[in-house]
C-alpha cells in the first residue's frame, strides 16, 4: 500500500512556492490517490493536469499500481483552510455554527483566530441594515462560498 505520509511529502514538495496548496489528501487501501487542491487565484484544468503529471512522475507504478485523481476544491466543497478563507474576502458565505445556526453574509476580513462577517439585518422579510459579525473557528461547523445567480 502506498503511504499517506509518502504522498503527502510529494505534493508539498511540488506545491512549495506556487499559489496552489494542498486541501485535502485521501489515499485509500486499494491505492485510490485523491488530491483536492485550491489555488489563491484559483485552479484550472492545466493545473490539476500539471499537479498529476508531478505526482505520477515521484511514484513508481511498477513498485506498486495506484490510480490518481487530482481536481480542485470547487465551490460545492467546503471551505477548511485559513488561505481559503483569505481568497473568499468579499464574497457571500453561508457558515453553519457549532450550534446548528447558519449565518450568510459577505466575508470581510480574516485573522488567524477567526472571521468577520458583514450580515443583513432582517425584519418582516426586509433588510433593514447591517452587523459585522465575528466568528472565531472553533464556532465554526463548515462554511461554504454562496453561489449566487445575477437577474
Amino acid at each position: 500500500m502506498i503511504r499517506k505520509d509518502h504522498v503527502k511529502k510529494v505534493v508539498d514538495e511540488i506545491l512549495e512556492g506556487t499559489e496552489i496548496f494542498p486541501v485535502e489528501l485521501i489515499v485509500r487501501s486499494d491505492n485510490r490517490i485523491s488530491v483536492i487542491i485550491d489555488g489563491d487565484q484559483g485552479v484550472t484544468i492545466n493545473n490539476c493536469q500539471e499537479v498529476s503529471r508531478k505526482i505520477e512522475t515521484q511514484l513508481d507504478r511498477d513498485t506498486e499500481d495506484y490510480e490518481l485523481n487530482v481536481s480542485s476544491a470547487g465551490l460545492d466543497r467546503p471551505i477548511t483552510l485559513i488561505r481559503q478563507y483569505k481568497k473568499n474576502i468579499g464574497r457571500k458565505l453561508e457558515i453553519l455554527n457549532t450550534d446548528g445556526n447558519k449565518i450568510e453574509g459577505t466575508l470581510i476580513s480574516v485573522t488567524e483566530s477567526g472571521v468577520e462577517i458583514n450580515c443583513p439585518v432582517i425584519e418582516k422579510k426586509k433588510i433593514i441594515g447591517n452587523q459585522i459579525t465575528e466568528l472565531p473557528f472553533s464556532n465554526i461547523q463548515t462554511t461554504k462560498v454562496k453561489i449566487e445567480f445575477k437577474k
